[in-house]
């Protein structure tokens, strides 16, 4: 092999070498694009499950419906039926409602929020 020869070679060797560092710096560039795309979309979506509403309900407690009175302990008080009071209350603000759709404004609220009317009783 002469220089001129070795010359061509070193050049084409050069040349792929800068299109695999091209596509390779190319790819991580894109891969990165997309990584950015998707936590983006991801974040921008599941902000709505950090929000939290909170509704105003005017409670009645009636001790006959919820079985407890004055007198009951902490333990008779934390196993009481807090539900039918809060289904009371909720169904109060939309007293004209179809029954399929009591159902769904009975979902809205929270598992929890039995246990957050207790606390004031």
């Amino acid at each position: 092999m002469n220089n001129k020869e070795k010359e061509i070679l070193l050049k084409k060797r050069y040349s792929a070498e800068k299109r695999f560092r091209f596509f390779g710096i190319s790819s991580i560039i894109l891969a990165l694009l997309f990584l950015c795309i998707l936590l983006i979309n991801i974040f921008t979506n599941g902000l709505s499950a950090f929000s939290r509403t909170e509704i105003l309900l005017k409670i009645n407690f009636n001790e006959k419906k919820i079985g407890i009175n004055p007198s009951s302990t902490d333990k008779e008080i934390k196993q009481a039926n807090f539900d039918e009071i809060l289904q009371e209350a909720l169904l109060s603000l939309a007293p004209d409602v179809q029954e399929l759709k009591q159902a769904e404004l009975i979902d809205l609220v929270s598992i929890d929020a039995t246990s957050e009317i207790k606390k004031f009783f």
